[in-house]
């Protein structure tokens, strides 16, 4: 963070970077991981998040919350989208060969067909916020209970709760779904 304040020379500036940081690293982090799905990568586009949030603080911090929730939204998107691209184009394959289980066997149609998978995957996306975070975080991107607390800045009670709840959702989908 000392980085980004040496770019700003006003010190009352310097005091509302420090509190849109506080405020809102753990959902431009949750951002960045949901559109770069890796975590090196969302680390990589937070940083450029913030670069451009200390570049532009006088203007952000004179928006409403509501207003200025959105801005900072975009700015992430923006910037996870930006280092995806620049990533795709150094390391280009198909992962299905990467993480196949054998020659023959595809995951996906083994335990689920398309359209309940398409089902499942559209459920997630639209659950609360609070469960869909904790889901694409852990499941996803692979992150520990730990990690994502220390991501989302929350207790790591909240987070296991959030987790537990937001699986037994997932499974009565299942359910729903009449799969396995």
């Amino acid at each position: 963070m000392l980085i980004f304040l040496s770019l700003i020379e006003d010190e009352n500036n310097k005091n509302k970077f420090i509190e849109i940081y506080e405020k809102y690293k753990g959902i431009i982090f949750a951002i960045c991981v949901k559109i770069t799905k890796n975590y090196h990568l969302a680390e990589d586009a937070t940083q450029i998040t913030f670069y451009r949030i200390a570049k532009y603080v006088e203007k952000i911090s004179g928006l409403d919350e509501t207003q200025q929730k959105t801005y900072i939204s975009k700015i992430a998107k923006s910037a996870g989208i930006e280092v995806s691209k620049k990533e795709n184009r150094f390391f280009s394959y198909d992962i299905s060969t990467q993480y196949s289980l054998s020659e023959n066997d595809n995951l996906q149609e083994e335990y689920i067909s398309k359209d309940e998978y398409n089902h499942i995957i559209k459920f997630i996306l639209n659950m609360d916020e609070k469960y869909r975070d904790v889901l694409i975080l852990n499941y996803v991107v692979g992150l520990s209970a730990k990690e994502i607390a220390g991501a989302l800045d929350k207790p790591l009670g909240t987070v296991q709760t959030q987790l537990k709840r937001g699986k037994d959702l997932v499974k009565e989908k299942f359910k729903e779904l009449n799969i396995k």
